[in-house]
């Protein structure tokens, strides 16, 4: 499936069920956005993301053929984090070279302690982390621009003081609400929403 220039996203559940599209999915490189549940259930058998995407939905590529003939672990395509298949057991090591964690990649109980960000890490999608269980202290990257919405709410031991990247520029609503255990967050100057 080739899809043109001329777009640059595609909406929620766009081709969810389409099972007739198979082989390799190219975006093309003026794409910005992957809406949830894009591709559910497609016969995609291998994909590819730009490095203009800024932006990967909850459940964008579930149930593809791609998808279920993945190991257990986390599931990586192209720099970007699209989630988990099976549990995580122990800490979350995001491996290095990766830009973007996508929405909801990690929501609800699936991470017993902390996680390790990369250096090369951009973007943290909305509620990626949500309810994920870190049970220790975050830091993160100097590479850090974007904190997506409820990021990572409702993480009830994340402790200590956090202390923002001056790489930072946005960070959403309810970031870090129910974080009750973070003793202070810096926040840097080049803060713009």
């Amino acid at each position: 499936l080739s899809l043109p220039n001329t777009i640059n996203s595609i909406g929620k559940g766009a081709f969810y069920g389409c099972s007739g599209i198979s082989g390799t999915l190219n975006l093309p490189e003026s794409w910005v956005s992957i809406e949830a549940q894009a591709f559910v259930d497609c016969g995609i058998e291998d994909l590819h993301i730009p490095e203009s995407v800024k932006r990967i939905g909850p459940l964008a590529f579930s149930n593809t053929q791609w998808q279920l003939n993945l190991p257990d672990g986390i599931v990586y395509v192209d720099q970007c984090c699209l989630g988990r298949k099976g549990d995580i057991i122990g800490d979350l090591v995001i491996p290095e070279g990766t830009r973007l964690i996508a929405d909801n990649a990690f929501d609800g109980p699936c991470i017993d302690g902390h996680v390790v960000f990369p250096n090369s890490l951009t973007i943290i999608g909305s509620m990626a982390f949500y309810n994920s269980g870190i049970s220790d202290t975050l830091v993160l990257p100097n590479s850090l621009e974007e904190i997506g919405y409820a990021a990572f709410t409702d993480n009830y031991y994340i402790r200590g003081n956090l202390a923002v990247p001056n790489s930072v520029r946005r960070i959403g609503s309810y970031a870090f609400n129910g974080c009750h255990f973070i003793d202070s967050i810096t926040l840097p100057a080049s803060l713009e929403s």
